[in-house]
């Protein structure tokens, strides 16, 4: 009857570590996740083009900073209006938390997940202001690694970009 008992015993361990253990490969890539909070400002540069700012303190620049993430994390972008047009901030290829945009002097949240790697155009909207500066790149390397190449479209035709990075 011990052996019996010591047994099962035995296979309540095992059966215990094997289940902590899928678990912990399915949390893995949700745990090591980041939530970048990014600050941007649309400014009015003094050639009267749009652009972003990194910050309300900074000024603004075209293209608009460059992002850099992994797979997997998610981007909340706070975006403040100091222009005399409404502007927001889209994401063309990846899901966004709403399409609102932010009024002069108003402020926007917005919240992305960088699902796929790859290189993306961050912009103010569809009506025509990233054409203006509102505009920028979103880089999203691979989660255990650099990006290879990528390949991107410019005005319908794909062009190979090599990126190399840790």
């Amino acid at each position: 009857m011990k052996e019996q008992f010591f047994g099962f015993k035995q296979n309540i361990t095992a059966l215990t570590a094997f289940l902590l253990f899928v678990i912990a490969l399915l949390v893995s890539p949700m745990a090591m996740a980041t939530v970048h909070k990014l600050n941007f400002t649309a400014k009015t540069l003094p050639n009267g083009q749009l652009g972003y700012a990194s910050s309300s303190d900074a000024e603004a620049v075209i293209p608009g900073p460059a992002v850099f993430v992994k797979q997997g994390d998610t981007i909340q972008v706070t975006l403040t209006n100091n222009t005399a047009v409404d502007v927001g901030f889209n994401v063309p290829g990846l899901m966004n938390s709403h399409s609102a945009k932010a009024k002069p002097g108003e402020t926007q949240s917005y919240t992305l997940r960088a699902t796929k790697p790859g290189t993306y155009v961050y912009r103010g909207n569809d009506n025509g202001k990233e054409l203006l500066g509102l505009f920028g790149a979103l880089i999203i390397d691979k989660r255990n690694g650099p990006i290879d190449s990528q390949s991107c479209k410019t005005l319908g035709d794909p062009i190979n970009i090599g990126i190399h990075g840790n």
